[in-house]
């Protein structure tokens, strides 16, 4: 289940936009509907990815109740109204936009690594060889 949920949101970003690797993680992620309607299904998916993070760093789970959807509606930027602006987060800076799209900046580039190995489990062949 812990891996699901990497393969889960990295299954679900589109890939017409250039940050968004086919191959991996990047740096940073563009997730289309991070707010509005279909927020809560988009939220629960990074909401997976701080748990995985969580986790490869040694930390306890955070609780799922101040997850990115509560963040993001705290800061006024959830809901039809969208309206741009920052949230911060322990491993993540979201940006989101007038269009419901959101850019996910990850913080800690060596757990977005033990992540692209979780993927590459799954797919194999899909990362190139260590060095």
């Amino acid at each position: 289940m812990f891996e699901r949920g990497v393969i889960a949101c990295f299954r679900s970003l589109a890939w017409c936009y250039k940050t968004n690797l086919p191959q991996k993680f990047g740096k940073r992620i563009v997730v289309t509907y991070l707010t509005g309607s279909a927020s809560y299904t988009r939220c629960n998916e990074l909401d997976d990815l701080v748990r995985v993070f969580s986790v490869l760093d040694g930390r306890p789970e955070p609780d799922y109740r101040g997850g990115i959807n509560s963040k993001l509606s705290a800061a006024g930027l959830n809901g039809w109204t969208a309206k741009a602006g920052i949230v911060d987060t322990e491993y993540l800076t979201i940006r989101t936009f007038k269009n419901h799209n959101g850019h996910v900046t990850f913080k800690r580039l060596d757990l977005v690594e033990k992540m692209n190995r979780i993927i590459a489990k799954h797919y194999p062949g899909a990362l190139p060889a260590p060095k």
